[in-house]
């Protein structure tokens, strides 16, 4: 609005001086207009009062001339504020409507109140708001309201309160209203409405109920014209279907059009205001409509299985009963249905609010039949039952939950209180059963119930406990599973007891099996626990520490604690309390006895032994900080609940190697009385004993840093495998493995070839380590610096290698010395060499080579951990034999043959990833190598390699910790030959 100057009599005395000299004001446009000069009205009665021609109604409103009146001459009009103030054309001007100017202000000092104009192009049936709401400042400051309306034909306006209520003088002063003709031939989109509000739905149940307006036009081109709805919301020519982002009026001719409106389904809870529908074409200039919608809050929906399991201790109910949109104090029939009452069976999804399905609240001592909240005490609320001949007698309560966790639900373990009020002389059931389809039900004999069947004297509520673990469900993400408990009489007669469960809670349970004979296992968990859950709880023997199965008087003698953690100073401590936690990448040596109670008589409690756990699992990725300095080893546990493959892992200043304490390693192997005596099992990311390096959920492993490592080593745990599938990119490895067995005593040693190896120490040998069993076998490789090895990673060479080998036994005996895996490469061959004869055998896959062994006992393992572990096995002494290789004459050509062809970039794994991803490349030949990370804007984040690489496949571990989520390039440059891929980082 504009400050306008008073210049009435000048335009008045223009006027007139054009009207004489016959000139038409086309100049202004001005074909209508009132200024009130010659008029008269004296009160605010409605009235009819002739304004330049054409007949006005008049409501609580005059024409003024006092002192305090504001005009633009002699007169103005006078609009009092009531609700009903108005002044309405009554007749209709010709030549339509271009554009509209009115000026105004306050009467006096009146306070002011909000007004508005509007146009109807049908004799005053509908009627169509120009430009918006107005209200005059509290200032003498006079306003003007100028808007432009474009339609044509007859036309009338109004001028009224926009808030039509009040009866207080709120006086507003308007004068020299101008109204010009329409000028014909300019395009024209006209909707109906200018602004449609009240779109709503509550979260969860979009879209809403459609609105519409009606569009129509005037001098339009006939082309097309596109009605475009705003983010949030869609529109449609058809109420009931065909809602998108816009539709199309082919070849629009102006005719009058339905335009339906809904906000979309979907949204979020919010408040979507002031949001344009734009309408284009036609020649026109666009129109819009602004829209208002909100989506409300959703009703509380039923609760889900997630990866945090199901709980409920019935605090925010109180007996209401049960309801799919439930009211405070009432449960979501979505979870919970009951059965059996003498109003009906409740149903999932029911409304069960009334009569037996909500007794409401009480301590107890009720007779009616039906469902109730208890409260038995010490702030603990139940979901109770008071059993009568036609209530609950049978009856059954089933909570239904659906998998939301995000993986498939194998096994859980439930735990509930039972709470009884045994205040009547009959004995009723509450047992136990499960489902996963609602139709076939499993009972579970060991959580049944009954309640007693006398009555105690002074009756009180008695809490229950139960627990089980269920197996064998596997309830896919999105599937239903359903807990029952079922009542029904036993005995006695009379009344019955009231009771009811509460402190439900439903978690997802992982286990292991522990099989094979006594000694040591390594023991890591998926979930947060401690080793009473872990071991105690588990029927699992524990001794000498607090808490313990035993800690009698024989602990200060001989008897020591069978439960270690490796500490941070490379050493084993014993466990100190039943409470102490196991964390996520932490794990335990645990020295597990074949009985429960190694008092008891042998075979009493034979294997296999299973460890459960439930809670929520831990997530990955996941880093394990190593101990710092060159060659330490850390012990880490799996900290997921499935297994992982360890060259698929991140890796900062750690070896390539890993090692696993097998218990079982022996088993099957002949003779003597050792069978299950245990040995190391290691991997060095080509081959070893641990097939694939897949390490097991709940097994726990030792890594070992670099030998140029200076500080902050570290193993990122980002993916999980099954099995031995590998995904990623799969090269042949070259590799040998020789067997030692008999006696019951077995172990076995590796020869794996790589262009990045050396002769001597490098960090893809895997050390042989000193085992955790008392009795065992030892067969290793010397590298050409002395050191045993379990795993010997040597290059390729041409003509002869010679490996002494070690073999050292625990017990004295025939054993057998034979090929394992046997994969060398073309043209190579491998001898046995007795030293003592120099007779060469010839080792093929086939190969068996029949020893005498005498026993050693070198290094012998205690039956409780040395102070500092793992111990690498030194001062060995070489045996008799040696391991003689043969490299061919074609070695530099063979070798070629397997390296790649050209130079490869490989997408990274795992992509998606976060934080840390491994990237594979290959060369054909040695060259100069640039591998970097840049994001999308060019901009270098991160260079991985830069300088001068050998021939063969390359990994390197990318760790995008410091960066924000987005895509990101890696880009390779190997000589004069570039390669580009994306990845994606998501945190």
């Amino acid at each position: 609005m504009k400050q306008i100057t008073t210049i009435k009599p000048l335009l008045t005395a223009i006027f007139a001086m054009f009207l004489v000299m016959g000139v038409g004001l086309e100049i202004a446009d001005a074909q209508y207009v009132v200024d009130f000069e010659s008029e008269t009205k004296g009160s605010y009665a409605s009235g009819t009062v002739t304004l330049n021609g054409i007949d006005w109604d008049m409501t609580e409103a005059l024409i003024g001339s006092l002192p305090n009146d504001w005009k633009n001459g002699a007169k103005s009009a006078r609009m009092r504020g009531y609700g009903t103030s108005s002044m309405s054309m009554l007749g209709n001007k010709s030549n339509g409507l271009g554009t509209i100017s009115i000026q105004y202000r306050r009467f006096g000092t009146d306070a002011q109140v909000d007004w508005r104009v509007e146009y109807s192009t049908n004799d005053g049936v509908d009627w169509t708001q120009i430009g918006s709401d107005f209200t005059a400042p509290a200032s003498n400051d006079v306003q003007s309201f100028s808007e432009t309306v474009n339609v044509a034909g007859n036309v009338r306006i109004r001028i009224k309160r926009a808030t039509e209520s009040g009866t207080s003088d709120n006086r507003l002063n308007i004068d020299d209203i101008t109204l010009t003709d329409y000028v014909p031939g300019v395009a024209n989109l006209s909707p109906s409405l200018t602004e449609i509000t009240d779109f709503t739905y509550a979260e969860g149940d979009g879209p809403s109920t459609a609105q519409n307006f009606t569009l129509t036009g005037m001098n339009l081109d006939d082309s097309d014209v596109t009605v475009t709805a705003p983010t949030n919301f869609e529109v449609s020519t058809t109420e009931g279907s065909g809602y998108g982002a816009s539709v199309t009026l082919a070849a629009y001719d102006g005719s009058s059009q339905t335009i339906y409106v809904r906000l979309k389904a979907g949204l979020s809870e919010a408040t979507y205001a002031d949001e344009t529908i734009t309408i284009s074409g036609g020649g026109a200039s666009d129109a819009t409509v602004t829209v208002f919608g909100e989506v409300t809050a959703a009703p509380d929906p039923a609760a889900t299985f997630t990866a945090s399991g199901f709980s409920a201790d019935f605090s925010d109910f109180d007996g209401g009963g049960f309801s799919a949109a439930p009211a405070t104090g009432q449960l979501h029939s979505g979870n919970w249905r009951v059965t059996g009452m003498s109003d009906g069976a409740g149903t999932f999804g029911g409304e069960h609010t009334s009569g037996d399905f909500a007794r409401g609240s009480f301590t107890g001592g009720v007779g009616t039949g039906g469902v109730y909240h208890f409260d038995v005490g010490n702030s603990t609320n139940i979901l109770g039952f008071q059993p009568t001949g036609s209530d609950f007698e049978p009856g059954t309560i089933t909570l239904r939950l659906e998998n939301s966790s995000g993986a498939t639900v194998e096994n859980v373990r439930i735990a509930y209180d039972i709470y009884v009020y045994n205040n009547a002389d009959r004995s009723n059931s509450f047992n136990f059963a499960y489902s996963t389809d609602d139709d076939t039900y499993t009972d579970l004999t060991a959580l049944n119930y009954s309640t007693p069947e006398a009555a105690d004297g002074s009756p009180a509520w008695v809490k229950v406990e139960r627990t089980a673990v269920i197996e064998g469900l596997n309830i896919a993400d999105g599937d239903f599973m359903y807990f029952r408990w079922n009542s029904d009489d036993v005995s006695g007669g009379g009344s019955r007891d009231e009771f009811g469960i509460t402190n439900v809670n439903i978690t997802k349970a992982f286990s292991t099996q522990l099989t094979g004979a006594e000694g040591y296992r390594i023991i890591s968990a998926p979930v947060p626990t401690t080793l009473q859950a872990l071991l105690k709880d588990n029927n699992i023997y524990t001794q000498c520490f607090t808490g313990a199965d035993y800690t009698g008087d024989a602990c200060t003698g001989d008897v020591g604690p069978n439960v270690f953690t490796f500490e941070n100073n490379g050493s084993w401590a014993a466990a100190t309390n039943i409470t102490n936690e196991v964390d996520a990448g932490e794990a335990i040596l645990v020295y597990v006895y074949t009985n429960d109670d190694p008092a008891t008589p042998a075979g009493d409690n034979p294997w296999p032994k299973t460890i459960n756990v439930s809670g929520t699992a831990h997530t990955i990725p996941f880093q394990k900080q190593a101990r710092n300095g060159a060659n330490n080893f850390t012990l880490v546990g799996n900290p997921t609940p499935r297994s992982i493959r360890f060259d698929q892992q991140g890796a900062t200043e750690l070896a390539s190697v890993v090692y696993v304490w097998d218990p079982n390693y022996n088993d099957g192997t002949s003779g003597g009385s050792n069978v299950g005596s245990g040995s190391w099992r290691s991997y060095n990311g080509s081959d070893g004993s641990l097939t694939d390096g897949i390490i097991g959920a709940f097994q726990g492993f030792f890594i070992q840093n670099s030998s140029g490592s200076t500080g902050n080593p570290a193993l990122n745990i980002t993916t999980t495998t099954t099995g031995g599938q590998f995904y990623g990119k799969q090269t042949e490895s070259f590799s040998a493995e020789l067997l030692l067995r008999g006696e019951g005593l077995a172990n076995s040693t590796w020869v794996t070839f790589s262009e990045q190896a050396r002769t001597g120490d490098d960090d893809a040998d895997a050390a042989q380590l000193v085992p955790l069993s008392s009795e065992y076998a030892v067969l290793g490789s010397f590298t050409a610096e002395g050191s045993l090895a379990d795993i010997n990673n040597i290059p390729f060479f041409e003509g002869e290698l010679e490996l002494p080998l070690a073999m050292h036994v625990t017990t004295s005996g025939s054993y057998e010395l034979a090929a394992g895996k046997w994969n060398l490469p073309d043209g190579y061959t491998a001898y046995l060499e007795d030293t003592r004869s120099g007779v060469q055998t010839e080792l093929t896959a086939s190969t068996v080579v029949n020893l005498e062994l005498e026993a050693s006992r070198m290094q012998k393992s205690a039956s409780t951990p040395g102070p500092v572990g793992p111990q690498v096995m030194s001062d060995v002494q070489a045996s008799p034999y040696k391991l003689v290789l043969k490299g061919g004459t074609t070695t530099d050509s063979e070798i070629a043959a397997q390296l790649p062809a050209e130079v490869t970039l490989d997408q990274n794994y795992p992509n998606p990833f976060n934080p840390t991803s491994r990237i594979n490349y290959q060369l054909p030949a040695d060259m100069q190598v640039r591998l970097t990370v840049v994001d999308m804007l060019g901009r270098e984040v991160a260079v991985l390699v830069d300088g001068a690489m050998r021939a063969g496949s390359h990994s390197v571990n990318f760790d995008g910790s410091a960066l924000s989520s987005g895509i990101y390039l890696y880009r390779l440059q190997a000589g004069a030959q570039v390669i580009t891929r994306s990845m994606t980082l998501i945190k």
